[in-house]
């Protein structure tokens, strides 16, 4: 509480305490009104001073009262009070002289007394000094006093007034350390009650939160558990993929071996593609010899067959050399038929003519003995040079085909080195391929070995993992009895607090 709130406080607890001691003094000084009104009634004295005396006390009471009911100068009170009987005691110590006068005074005091004030005792002093002084020069002799008593009278009214001096001083310490320690006590409950407020918000702040903590300590063990076992699935996951990469790396090793198989047979290839390329280029060089033989070759047949054509023409253009052309002609016609045999069975036309020019010369040797024979057989060399005629002209014909036959196989070898060439380089590109492939299947085989490495450790990093979330689903098991338990506590304290 602050200062500000503690004066305030203080004020009004001031306030409240005049307000409850003017109360008091109103309802004394009714009742001493009554117990006058009875006495003036009662006592022998002029009906005049009687009503005097009625009419001074109900207006001081009447006064009290309006100022009283009515919330106006409150702390004004005690001195209208004090000054209101100091009047009526005034008229009474005048009017109506009595030893009992004496007492007014002290009346007085008692009246300062109840509001505990040191200027209103003050004041009541003062008062109640007035009154016994004017009821001893006033009606001291008619009541009896000597000096003595007066003296007697004023040491008792000062010790009475020393002694209320300082009860009223020791009644203000305690009443403002009453008041202090009322407001502290007040204070202290306030705090009290917003820490106990606090203290109740807390509690239920943390039990709910107990609560949600252990809500979220059971889902925290669901999900541990699920949590577990999906390690544990993972784990044979990858124990699985495990075995499927060692599977993986022994089929590649077996993918490299047979890479390296097929490596060697599309060498093997490549060689005998190579040789076949050389026999191709060898065999079209070769058509292309035996197609330049055959054309020279045809040459001379035609040649041949023009010479005979001729031979023919002179033999019948000359007769008259009958007999000797007769065996001439016979010899150049045999001659003929084992050059064209000969022609046709040999590949080479060289060695052929060699041996038509040998038979020439043996001819021209015997040229003399066959005379007769060329004679008897001119007719018959007449008729078989038709028919040579016939069959160089086939010869030719089959010559032109075979030169034809040449040209198409020349064209064929053609082909084929371009075949050749072209599978060549179809296999160094397969070659390239099948390199990069095994180049490839090597990094994939060295790449299963690593990952099916890295599997093994994985999984024994799983395994760890499954191990490690296991004991903590057992350590959260743990905490959420412990959390449930807490919040039973709480909610009992909750309970118990708001029982009080």
């Amino acid at each position: 509480m602050s200062g500000e709130q503690q004066s305030s406080s203080l004020s009004t607890i001031r306030k409240e305490d005049v307000r409850k001691k003017n109360d008091l003094i109103f309802k004394a000084l009714a009742v001493t009104v009554v117990l006058a009104e009875v006495t003036y009634f009662t006592v022998h004295q002029s009906m005049n001073i009687k009503i005097l005396m009625s009419i001074l006390d109900l207006v001081v009471l009447a006064v009290i009262g309006i100022l009283h009911f009515g919330r106006k100068w409150e702390h004004a009170i005690p001195y209208v009070a004090i000054g209101g009987i100091m009047a009526i005691f005034t008229v009474s110590t005048i009017y109506m002289p009595s030893i009992s006068n004496l007492f007014q005074g002290f009346f007085i005091l008692a009246v300062a007394l109840i509001y505990m004030d040191n200027k209103v005792l003050i004041t009541g002093s003062i008062a109640g000094a007035f009154i016994l002084w004017l009821n001893m020069y006033k009606n001291g002799v008619t009541i009896g006093l000597n000096k003595d008593s007066m003296i007697g009278l004023w040491f008792y009214y000062l010790i009475v007034v020393v002694i209320l001096v300082a009860f009223q001083k020791v009644a203000n310490r305690m009443i403002t350390n009453l008041a202090e320690t009322q407001m502290r006590t007040e204070t202290l409950m306030n705090q009290l009650g917003e820490h106990e407020k606090s203290l109740r918000e807390n509690v239920r702040t943390i039990s709910e939160n107990m609560e949600l903590i252990s809500q979220g300590s059971s889902e925290n063990a669901i999900s541990f558990g699920e949590m577990s076992n999906a390690f544990h699935e993972i784990t044979k996951g990858v124990v699985s993929e495990s075995e499927v990469l060692v599977t993986i790396s022994e089929s590649v090793k077996s993918s490299n071996s047979q890479l390296e198989g097929m490596f060697q047979s599309l060498g093997q290839l490549r060689a005998g593609i190579q040789d076949a390329a050389d026999s191709s280029e060898r065999g079209d060089a070769t058509v292309d010899e035996m197609y330049l033989m055959i054309k020279d070759f045809s040459g001379q047949i035609q040649a041949v067959s023009d010479q005979v054509n001729d031979l023919a023409a002179q033999i019948k253009g000359s007769s008259e050399l009958i007999v000797t052309l007769q065996d001439i002609a016979s010899q150049t016609n045999l001659l003929s038929l084992n050059a064209s045999i000969e022609a046709a069975r040999a590949g080479e036309s060289g060695q052929g003519f060699a041996v038509v020019a040998s038979e020439i010369r043996k001819l021209a040797d015997s040229s003399a003995r066959a005379a007769d024979e060329i004679s008897s057989n001119l007719l018959a060399v007449i008729d078989q040079s038709g028919q040579t005629q016939v069959n160089m002209n086939t010869i030719s014909d089959q010559m032109k085909d075979c030169l034809a036959m040449t040209l198409e196989t020349r064209d064929v070898f053609a082909e084929i080195n371009n075949s050749v060439k072209e599978i060549n380089e179809r296999t160094a590109h397969y070659d390239k391929s099948i390199t990069t492939i095994q180049s490839s299947s090597r990094s994939i085989e060295e790449s299963s070995e690593h990952l099916a490495s890295v599997s093994q450790q994985t999984s024994a990093t799983l395994e760890e993992l499954s191990a490690t979330i296991e004991s903590l689903v057992n350590q959260n098991s743990i905490v959420l009895e412990r959390i449930k338990h807490n919040e039973t506590a709480m909610n009992n304290l909750v309970q118990t607090k708001e029982a009080m």
